[in-house]
């Protein structure tokens, strides 16, 4: 189940818990961090040290009443989700995907574009409620309805693309795990074939550069395994999304670990999203290439969110080390039908030129041609045995 609707309750902080080992139910996901207790993450001189009705923090000293006064504690929130141990994914089939997968198709103005693959993202599916649960939006209630709103023709494979900001991500989890398996069973039977994880955010520091207690990164990790636990529970082709603190070992070797004990797993994700420096982006692509490397396979991998200029970079990379990869991007479209630019490729890269007497529909197609054409031709010079499926006919 979501979290039930709670009220602030005093902390009556009289003391950490001193013995992780034996006292905290996340230990064997944190084997004793450095933020170990996890006790809260604020300075008395913030104004927010236990005030838990003003914290978005999983902590172990968070306290709350729930329905019927109920006491709801960290090990409640804790009992959400799943650690990764607990969960099994069978991928049995064998899929050849495109280099590249669009998502706000919806843009487009044109009756329905000319590709196979399209994808959905979190904002786009489901309308955000601050205070209430997340809904699925209207123009999603039947195939038909589904795929005039995304511009696509009957054949075109749908993805569902669990990524999105916080906010999205909150009110998502919030609609109950009852509710959830609903709804994606609901996407499953109108289409949708293929889901990511959701990418609920982990961090070392708070907003306030304290910090960030492991615990609270442990109840994210358990809310993506979750995720696709349900994915998968619902017909989806589940994909899962790795991620980690930067440069956290411990992560890095649970992901390697699981892959291998899960050796049916031939597709997995990785989200860029809320990263756009290039130096940032191929620092956690090596970081994942090693991951790999530790699982002794080859993988496919969706990369969500990369602009135009990085994800040819991505693309090599993966291609070099014998994997390979699938970009999921709003960019052409973006740029083609809110910005009127159009791409050209000079010097073996894609440069943006305006462009404001080409309709909008011309732009949103050229763009999504070159771009394909760009990683087609990035991955066979990168290896020339790569294998891989055209999007836009």
């Amino acid at each position: 189940m979501g979290s039930p609707i709670l009220r602030p309750q005093s902390n009556d902080f009289g003391g950490l818990f001193y013995d992780c080992e034996s006292s905290c139910p996340a230990f064997s996901a944190c084997g004793r961090k450095i933020t170990a207790p996890c006790g809260c993450a604020w300075k008395l001189s913030s104004g927010m040290r236990h005030e838990c009705s003003k914290c978005y923090i999983i902590c172990r000293e968070r306290k709350e009443i729930g329905p019927e006064n109920s006491q709801y504690t960290f090990s409640d929130y804790l009992a959400e989700g799943k650690f990764l141990e607990q969960v099994s994914i069978q991928q049995e089939r064998k899929l050849l995907f495109p280099l590249y997968v669009p998502y706000f198709t919806y843009f487009y103005q044109g009756k329905s574009l000319p590709i196979r693959w399209a994808a959905a993202s979190i904002d786009t599916l489901f309308k955000r409620r601050v205070t209430l649960k997340g809904v699925l939006r209207t123009q999603f209630g039947t195939e038909v309805d589904t795929r005039r709103y995304l511009h696509v023709n009957g054949d075109c494979n749908l993805w569902v693309i669990l990524n999105g900001k916080d906010s999205h991500l909150e009110s998502f989890w919030g609609m109950g795990e009852e509710n959830r398996l609903q709804t994606l069973q609901q996407l499953n039977e109108i289409g949708f074939s293929l889901g990511t994880g959701a990418t609920f955010s982990v961090s070392d520091l708070t907003h306030m550069n304290t910090p960030m207690p492991q615990s609270h990164n442990i109840a994210m990790l358990k809310r993506h395994h979750q995720i696709i636990h349900e994915l998968q529970k619902t017909g989806f082709y589940s994909t899962p999304n790795l991620y980690w603190n930067d440069e956290d070992r411990n992560e890095i070797e649970r992901w390697a670990n699981w892959l291998i004990a899960n050796p049916n797993i031939q597709s997995i994700s990785r989200d860029f999203t809320s990263t756009k420096n290039l130096s940032t982006v191929l620092i956690k692509m090596n970081e994942l290439i090693q991951l790999l490397k530790m699982v002794g396979r080859s993988f496919h991998v969706v990369i969500v969110g990369t602009g135009v200029t990085t994800a040819p970079k991505v693309i090599e990379l993966l291609a070099r080390n014998g994997h390979t990869g699938t970009i999921v991007t709003a960019s052409p479209i973006f740029d083609g039908g809110k910005s009127a630019i159009k791409y050209e490729i000079e010097h073996g890269a894609i440069v943006r030129v305006k462009d404001s007497d080409t309709a909008r529909s011309e732009l949103i197609l050229n763009n999504m041609k070159v771009f394909e054409q760009m990683l087609s031709a990035t991955v066979m010079r990168a290896n020339s045995n790569y294998k891989f499926l055209k999007n836009l006919y």
